[in-house]
């Protein structure tokens, strides 16, 4: 028991009691002969009022409310602490934001929507029960996020075989405006039409990899920042190139009777259902032009009509026949093979190589006929005077 009064006076006003709380009173006289007896307690209770002010509001990054309808650039969610009811239970809440005043349930978080991005508003609360309305909490204020980020412009920069590398905008602009680091969230479609995430980071380009050859592929693209995700871009289709096919080793070249030689090369099986041909090409003496003997699907030429004392290069190339298009793929050239005649003949017009498929025929076998004939009647009258003259000298 607490002394609150003492006095000649028959009343006495308490004040400051806490509302909706139980007291208890009692009494006793004081004279010249001493302390009375206290008096039997009195009990009393206080009248319920309005509740006290709100505390601990507060701006989160999250919607406590699982609403899903939460944009940090257009929303705010605010949260508080239940203020003492003071003997009535609280049946909502009053939020004051600027000149609007929204009425709430007895929840102690709200969504706030429909706002305008990176604007700054003055938030009040204040606790309403059966007896009225308590007061205002103390301003706060809280500020939207910007508008997250709009997609780049997604490009192809080069395609191969196996690879794409795309590239998208410069966003320094948006950089600025935002005053933080700009993440890109690039995905592409797989087989079951499900988009999955790639690359995540601040680079502007990237390279897919292990990709097949003259394929197409989809891929969207969205930013990310401080404000939130932004949206992802329109899907954009690109698609890998055809192989070229690969450089066969050196041809390999052996001399055959006459002035024929044959030219050998590996083969090379067909491109994902694309046929392929092989194409031989010779470069003779000191000429800087390689020229075209065959062009087919064979890997073996016999080439006639050779030049002694004169040096040939074979090489051959490998072209792949697109069978749903005209197009033809030469693949780089194989290193050149040198080859020269081994025998000695009289000095012919060089001509240009005649090629021709199986058992090659000579052009110049007349030629050589002749030459032998000429030879062998030389060396006859050479021994017919070498005879005279030294039957002479015996003589």
């Amino acid at each position: 028991m607490e002394l609150i009064y003492c006095g000649t006076d028959t009343q006495c006003e308490i004040s400051n009691l806490t509302p909706a709380t139980h007291y208890c009173c009692r009494l006793q006289a004081v004279n010249q002969a001493g302390v009375g007896p206290y008096s039997e307690l009195v009990s009393t209770q206080t009248g319920a009022t309005v509740p006290d002010v709100v505390s601990g509001v507060a701006v989160l990054d999250y919607d406590l409310s699982v609403s899903g309808q939460y944009a940090p650039s257009t929303c705010l969610a605010l949260k508080w602490d239940e203020p003492c009811s003071n003997g009535a239970e609280i049946s909502s809440y009053r939020l004051t934001v600027g000149e609007q005043v929204f009425q709430l349930d007895a929840s102690t978080c709200h969504l706030l929507q429909h706002l305008q991005p990176d604007t700054e508003y003055s938030v009040q609360i204040q606790a309403v029960n059966a007896v009225g309305s308590g007061p205002l909490c103390p301003p706060l204020l809280a500020r939207t996020k910007p508008l997250p980020p709009a997609p780049p412009r997604l490009e192809c920069s080069a395609a191969g075989p196996q690879s794409l590398k795309l590239k998208w905008g410069d966003t320094n602009s948006t950089k600025i405006q935002l005053g933080d680091e700009i993440l890109y969230n690039l995905q592409m479609e797989d087989k079951n039409h499900r988009f999955i995430t790639i690359y995540r980071g601040p680079s502007h380009t990237y390279k897919v990899q292990r990709l097949v050859e003259s394929s197409s592929y989809s891929f969207r693209i969205q930013a990310v920042s401080n404000a939130g995700e932004g949206p992802f871009s329109d899907t954009h289709s690109f698609s890998t190139i055809r192989s070229v096919p690969p450089a066969l080793k050196a041809p390999r070249v052996v001399q055959l009777e006459g002035n024929m030689c044959e030219v050998t090369w590996e083969s090379v099986q067909p491109m994902r259902r694309d046929p392929v041909s092989y194409l031989l090409q010779v470069l003779i003496g000191r000429e800087s032009d390689y020229k075209q003997v065959y062009k087919g699907d064979s890997t073996v030429f016999q080439i006639s009509g050779l030049q002694s004392n004169t040096d040939y290069r074979f090489r051959v190339a490998v072209c792949r026949q697109c069978v749903d298009s005209t197009q033809e793929l030469c693949g780089p050239p194989s290193p050149s093979t040198p080859f020269t005649l081994r025998r000695v003949e009289l000095p012919v017009p060089r001509d240009t190589p005649t090629v021709r498929m199986g058992k090659a025929a000579g052009l110049a076998g007349t030629d050589e006929r002749v030459a032998a004939l000429l030879v062998g009647a030389f060396s006859a009258l050479s021994f017919i005077i070498a005879f005279m003259v030294e039957y002479l000298f015996m003589k």
